[in-house]
């Protein structure tokens, strides 16, 4: 069950891969922009469906939702049914996010670059982060996360396929030590037609 908690395309970076399009304007301001009692009982109604995983994601960057670790513990007094929250990890520099996702079953972050031209070509991030920051804050949450922690890895031909590239996320990846690395492509039209 996926559970949208921002604004569509409220993100903190641009990705030339997105499917959703262009961010019109990035941010890395928590934002408390949905009632958390509305998705408290949105969960509620759905819960019948016996989802595997309660997924916090959608059309934006979750954890931009001021609320996020209340709302993971009372989905958590609800149901039995884990948490999931899928992310760019641009906000894990924040003590405060990471703070907020300790009580998440699973956090699936993103890694789609291992130095920081290639991170500024791919993910074109706000202002305020730098792939140094991102990365860093990748590994913090790890040294203080216990659940499960799978890294996302989008390579794309022509920018990060050669075995340089690779080489240099394997690196940053082995830095993070996450439980289990997942590879995607772009399968889908990207906001940018270079991404392939």
């Amino acid at each position: 069950m996926g559970v949208d908690l921002i604004p569509f395309k409220a993100c903190s970076f641009d990705c030339l891969y997105c499917q959703l399009g262009p961010t019109p304007a990035k941010t890395t301001v928590l934002q408390d922009s949905v009632s958390i009692d509305e998705i408290v009982d949105e969960v509620k109604e759905k819960l019948a469906t016996l989802p595997d995983y309660i997924t916090l994601g959608g059309s934006g960057e979750p954890t931009l939702y001021l609320r996020i670790g209340e709302l993971i513990d009372r989905i958590h007094g609800l149901t039995d049914i884990p948490i999931a929250v899928i992310t760019n990890g641009s906000l894990f520099w924040k003590k405060e996010v990471r703070r907020a996702l300790l009580g998440a079953d699973l956090v699936l972050p993103s890694l789609d670059a291992g130095d920081e031209e290639t991170f500024r070509l791919i993910n074109r991030p706000h202002e305020d982060i730098s792939f140094g920051r991102l990365l860093q804050g990748l590994i913090d949450f790890r040294e203080e996360y216990r659940g499960q922690y799978w890294l996302e890895v989008l390579l794309l031909s022509g920018i990060t396929d050669s075995e340089e590239k690779v080489g240099k996320i394997a690196a940053a990846a082995k830095r993070i030590r996450p439980d289990r690395v997942q590879l995607n492509t772009c399968v889908r039209p990207g906001a940018d037609a270079s991404a392939r």
